[in-house]
This record gives C-alpha cells, structure tokens and sequence, in this order.
C-alpha cells in the first residue's frame, strides 16, 4: 500500500511513504525520500526510518525544553489553549490521539500566526479507578497514579505535540488541591456549598454515590456492574441553582456561535419553567388533642387542574417529614426502608395528623371577606416519588390528569374514584373523561391546555378555556393572598462527595459542639492519611483515627 503526497511547488508526485501490508512482525516503517531533479543535477535515493527521525526530535526537544514554553512576558499577543486533561490510566488509546492532535493543530496554527501561544497539560489524577485498581495490586493509589502518569507522558512526548511541560499539573498534588480546598472554603462562605440529606445512588460493591448519569437503564452501576440501592446519606453540594437564571439567559449569548441542538440540551438541563407557588392551608393534630393551623408551599404549572387536586405528596427531604419522622416511629421506618424498594416505586406513607384545604374552595361572605379554611379533607402522603429539592419538594396530587398522580392514587386509594375536571374539546361526556384508564394499558392522558375546558366540577370556572382558567384562577388565589407568580429550574444543585478516599478531602470540622467549622487558611491544605486500602469495612477513613479526630478550628 503506497501514500502519495504532492509537491506543493511542481506538482509532481513526490516523495512517497511506503507501508507495508501487515505481518507478523513488520519491519521499520522507511520514508524514501528523492530530491528534486534537473537537468544540471540528479541525486540518488536516500532512506530515513521512521523511529530515527524520532529520534533526532525527541531529543533535541529534550535538550531544548523551552522550544515549546510559553514565556511569562511577550509583546505577542497571548492564546491559550486547553484540552481535557487525561485520566492517568496507564496507556494512551487513539482517543487521546484524536483529542490531543486536534489541540496540537490549533496551538501550531496560532503559534506561526504570531501568537504567544501557552498549550500546557496536566492530569485528572484524583478518582475512584486508582483506588480500586490500587485494592487490587495491593498499593499506595499515589505510588500507582505517578507510575502511570510517567508511562503517559513518555507516550504523550513520543506523538511529538506542542505541550508546555513546565506548565505541567497533577489534581493529586497538595500543590494542586490546596488551591481546590481554599476554592471550596470561598464558596462555603459564600453560601455556596452545603451539606445535606439526600437519596443518592449507592453502588453496593465500589460503595460509592453515583450520578444519576453513571446508572444504566437496567438499574445496574456502569462501572461495577452491581444493582444500585437508594441510600439517604449525608452529602456536600453546590447550590449551583443559585445561578441557573444566569445560566439559562446566558445561552442567548451562544445563538449562532455553538450548535443547535448543544444548546437545546443545555436548556432541557437547566429546565425553566414558569408557573404558580399556592399555598394550601394545613391542620395539624398535636399529642396532646388540640391543632394547629400551618401551610404548604407548592409549585404548579398546571393551576387550571386545581379542583382536580385529591391529596397532597411531600418528598421524604421535606422539612415537615424530617420534623414527623422524630416522634412518628412508623414514619421513621418508611423512610428508612425506602432504599429497599425498588426505583419507581409508587409506595406512600400517610400523615394520619395532617389535612389540607384546597384554597380555591375558600367561600367568601356577602360583604366580600373571605370565611375561615372550611373542610379539611385532602390527605398528606409522604412519597418517594416526589423529588427533593426540586422545586418546593411538595405536589399537588391530580391523579385524573398526571399519569405519577394517578398510579400513587390506585396504589395507595384503590377505592377512592378519580375526580375529572378537564375535558378535550367535543368530548361527549364532560363529567367522566372518556380517554381515561383502560384494563389493558392502566394509562392517563393528560389533556393539552389550549383545547381543552373546564368542567362541571369546577363550580363557576366551568366551560372556560384551560388558559383563561388558569389566569382567572391565578388572579382569584392572588388577590386571597395564597398564590404568587414564580419560577422553577429542572437543574438541581451539585453533589460532590462521591469519592470514597482518593479525593481532595473537604476542608470541615465536625465539631459536637460548633457543628461545622471550615479550616483556617492557613492551615491548608488538609492532607489525605497515608493508610492501607482493602476495599472492605465501608470509608478507608475509619482507619485513619489520628486524622479523623482533630482540633475544632475555634478553640484554637
């Protein structure tokens, strides 16, 4: 098999590369390469092999390591140019050949246009991988990272790209990660990183929380293969919500500039929605035989289905639940049993001493003051379905027009009938929704709001347009003082621990008496124990008793 190049000046067909067709053992690949000839002169063949002409560059590159550096001051204007560190894995595939060419081509390119052009490279060295491969051999995680880090970058040097070397970084350094630590420590100041429950992902064998994007669609973890459980458990995040406004207006900015559908996907991800916050009046039944009157939070998108509404749903984070769970033994153990069951359960818990009130209900007296809450009637589930955090963590419970409504209506009040309030345009039967459950398939439709009305059920919004309902309906509970315009982002906030030992640690004291104290800065970084990995016995950091006991920063 021949290559053939052009002679960018004649047009002549000239020199030519000459591979051999695949054997066993192939010899050096040789590069024939023939001058230029003339009438007045002619030159004969001459051969170059391959690995000689690498040679002679790997080392003057050796010899000469500022080829490539990006000096500190230049009167050339600056480009930077940054791929995707690699995980130190041990051996470079044709990805990283891929990806690193691409950088190579641009940081060359902008380099003989005139640019002081700084390429470095660094490696991702913190991760799961190295811990348990170093279960495996029995070593240190830092001992086997740095060998594979050198065997990577003696095959990074052999490709011959324009890396700056002494820009060179590994996230495992102290050096390194005493920077992430005081990052971190900004941003808990700032109110921007926190710690909370939460039900995670627990990946039995490699006992680590997964993202939702490392579990497959069978419910098995992408990396070890086992069947994920679903843990509560004390997790750090970053309330990156704060920002998701910003994030999702920013994406106008990009219109024109990145692909379509890359920005579709950013915005399906930050997911703004706008909607209602109702608050539904609560009853509370105390110990000791009295109650008292509260109120629940809850976002909707949907205010035109509120005479639907047939229960309300509470997630298991929600403060109401948390505060229940330490007198309610039986709560207790339904929220402690929920990782047991399996994902997409419908199951509920009821709060036998919460009622809630539809505020849409609310009568009002001749001379137009609203009457007191009247019939406390809707019940209050505690369900796992219902997301944390997502929104008020709280729903409204429709379950003639939500399909996740209607199955934990029929597994939870099978005898209880499902109240329509909606109908589709021309449909024959206004009070009993004809597309509603079949034997077969046991699904609910929910009707489109630009054609569909109001029914009987709905007192004297009925016959109205879902969208001049739902406005209708909004002013009514506005003006009572139960509902405001709002906004809701799919996003939801950042959980970063997810590293079982080799990991930068978190720079907090527990403390039993302060509660959570940062570490001073002058004290970073906090260096991870040196211990020996098992992979038994839950966090490797149980061993380390010297370095989990610690001074609280405050008293000294």
């Amino acid at each position: 098999m021949i290559l053939q190049t052009r002679c960018l000046c004649s047009g002549r067909s000239s020199p030519r590369i000459v591979l051999p067709f695949l054997r066993l053992r192939p010899p050096p690949l040789v590069l024939l390469r023939k001058a230029h000839t003339s009438k007045t002169s002619k030159r004969q063949y001459g051969e170059i092999t391959i690995p000689e002409i690498d040679a002679k560059w790997l080392a003057r590159w050796e010899d000469t390591p500022r080829t490539f550096q990006s000096p500190s001051t230049s009167t050339k204007p600056p480009y930077y140019v940054l791929s995707m560190f690699p995980y130190p894995s041990g051996t470079l595939h044709m990805g990283h050949l891929r990806v690193y060419t691409i950088s190579d081509v641009v940081a060359r390119y902008k380099h003989m246009k005139g640019f002081n052009v700084l390429h470095p490279m660094g490696w991702d060295s913190f991760g799961l991988p190295a811990e348990n491969a170093a279960i495996e051999r029995g070593v240190d995680p830092a001992e086997w990272t740095d060998q594979n880090i050198e065997t990577m970058k003696t095959q990074l040097k052999r490709m011959g790209a324009r890396f700056d070397w002494s820009r060179e970084l590994r996230t495992s350094s102290p050096d390194f990660y005493s920077g992430t630590q005081k990052l971190f420590l900004e941003l808990y100041k700032e109110g921007l990183a926190y710690r909370a429950p939460a039900l995670v992902n627990w990946d039995p064998v490699d006992q680590t929380v997964l993202a939702n994007e490392q579990v497959a669609k069978d419910g098995t973890s992408w990396r070890s293969g086992a069947k994920v459980e679903q843990k509560y458990l004390e997790q750090w995040f970053f309330k990156i919500t704060r920002n998701a406004p910003f994030l999702r207006h920013s994406l106008e900015s990009l219109r024109g500039k990145w692909p379509d559908h890359v920005i579709r996907q950013q915005e399906n991800w930050i997911g703004e929605s706008s909607g209602s916050r109702v608050k539904f009046p609560l009853r509370i039944a105390d110990a000791d035989g009295s109650s008292h009157e509260d109120a629940l939070k809850i976002y909707t998108t949907r205010l035109d289905t509120i005479f639907g509404v047939q229960f309300l749903a509470l997630s298991v984070t929600h403060p109401l639940v948390q505060k229940f769970s330490e007198t309610d033994a039986e709560l207790k153990a339904f929220v402690d049993n929920i990782p047991n069951l399996p994902v997409g359960t419908k199951a509920g818990y009821l709060l036998s001493n919460v009622k809630a009130f539809n505020p849409i209900l609310q009568e009002t007296a001749e001379d137009g003051t609203l009457l007191p809450a009247g019939n406390f009637d809707l019940p209050v589930f505690v369900a796992p379905y219902v997301l944390g955090g997502l929104g008020t963590s709280a729903v409204m419970g429709v379950p003639a027009h939500d399909q996740r409504d209607f199955d934990f209506w029929q597994e939870n009040c099978p005898e209880q009938p499902v109240r329509f309030v909606i109908v589709q345009q021309g449909a024959k039967d206004r009070m009993v929704e004809p597309r509603v459950v079949t034997s077969t398939t046991n699904k609910i439709f929910a009707p489109g709001i630009t054609k569909s009305f109001l029914n009987e059920n709905c007192g004297q919004y009925a016959g109205l347009n879902c969208v001049v309902a739902h406005q209708q309906l909004f002013a009514t509970l506005k003006e009572r003082g139960m509902a405001l315009p709002s906004k809701r982002f799919r996003i939801r906030d950042w959980l970063i621990s997810r590293q079982r030992f080799w990991g930068t640690p978190i720079p907090i004291v527990h403390c039993g008496s302060c509660g959570s104290v940062p570490v001073k800065d002058e004290d970073l970084p906090v260096l991870l124990p040196k211990i020996t990995l098992t992979g038994k016995g839950g966090s490797p950091l149980k061993q380390a008793k010297e370095w989990v006991k610690t001074t609280c920063p405050k008293s000294v």
